[in-house]
């Protein structure tokens, strides 16, 4: 007997019908074991997908589908839909997204921190620009003036590039670090030190939006803009 046997031959019972077949297996088969194993773990592998699939929560699952009625449906697109798009449970019609009209500026050696301009710069984010210039000017804060120059000063390059005033919004709003200048700070008995101050720039980003999307703004109240 090989030694590679002996371990199986080892744990085998007194039994002498059952030791002759372990022997002419093991002699005969040497990886019976291993392909033993790889059945078992095959098989509780294929219990668990099953148990899976077969969950509520799965989506693939066909009859955990919700089966849902389309009214109002085109011929002309029913004609290019493949008939297993059209008896499944739900039919989805793409269509190709606008592109926004974009325009960028940035104003740079603000004289305020990132943490005093982050929390206003939310405050009139998808924002009209007028309406955000007039919340802005409510506020008693130094910040709020510094970002009130910057949205005019990308307003004032968007008529420069031919673009309407009326239908700009601020579509983001990015702030951060610039420069930490220092400067000396006097002491008494003739000494000092240094003191750092933070300058911060504002990046804002405008939006041309159709005229229709305006003044549907307008009509339910969600502007301030006055024609």
């Amino acid at each position: 007997i090989r030694t590679s046997q002996t371990s199986y031959i080892g744990s085998m019972t007194t039994d002498e019908v059952f030791r002759r077949e372990a022997v002419r297996r093991a002699i005969e088969e040497p990886d019976y074991e291993l392909k033993l194993r790889k059945a078992r773990e095959e098989q509780e592998f294929q219990q668990r997908e099953k148990k899976f699939f077969d969950m509520k929560s799965n989506d693939k699952n066909p009859s955990n589908f919700v089966r849902v009625r389309i009214n109002r449906v085109q011929e002309n697109v029913l004609q290019h839909l493949i008939p297993e798009e059209i008896s499944s449970p739900f039919t989805y019609i793409k269509r190709p997204r606008k592109q926004k009209i974009l325009i960028q500026g940035t104003r740079r050696m603000i004289r305020a921190t990132v943490k005093k301009i982050t929390p206003l710069a939310r405050f009139v984010r998808k924002k009209h620009v007028f309406d955000a210039i007039d919340t802005l000017s409510n506020f008693k804060r130094q910040a709020a003036k510094y970002l009130i120059l910057a949205i005019k000063q990308v307003m004032r390059h968007a008529t420069h590039r031919g673009y309407d005033q009326a239908r700009l919004y601020i579509s983001e709003i990015i702030t951060g670090k610039h420069l930490t200048n220092k400067k000396l700070r006097y002491h008494a008995k003739g000494k000092g030190s240094y003191m750092k101050r933070q300058v911060s720039q504002v990046t804002i980003k405008l939006e041309e939006r159709p005229i229709d999307d305006m003044y549907r703004e307008i009509v339910q109240g969600l502007s301030l803009i006055h024609i």
